[in-house]
């Protein structure tokens, strides 16, 4: 289960933003421990900070489309079970 939420998040970041400079490769995560109610965004293989992660999400506000590309972002819920754990090796 957890290697097959890998591989999509994977895939959609690769295939996300097309060649867009600003979107191209960037995840918004949601529901990361203590930070459930803040976007975590990992572009590129970086994380940003969260006041850069706020100022990212809220520039595609509403809606979720790329102020730079007009691209709307793909919105994926993953819900893991109760008891499960997700670790992603680095």
């Amino acid at each position: 289960m957890v290697s097959t939420v890998e591989r999509r998040l994977e895939r959609l970041e690769r295939d996300s933003g097309g060649d867009c400079q600003r979107c191209a490769g960037t995840t918004i995560l949601w529901g990361l421990g203590r930070s459930a109610n803040e976007p975590v965004v990992i572009g590129r293989g970086f994380k940003l900070g969260l006041e850069a992660s706020w100022r990212f999400y809220l520039e595609e506000q509403p809606g979720g489309v790329c102020p730079v590309c007009g691209q709307v972002r793909e919105d994926v819920t993953v819900q893991l079970l109760p008891g499960s754990s997700y670790h992603r090796a680095r």
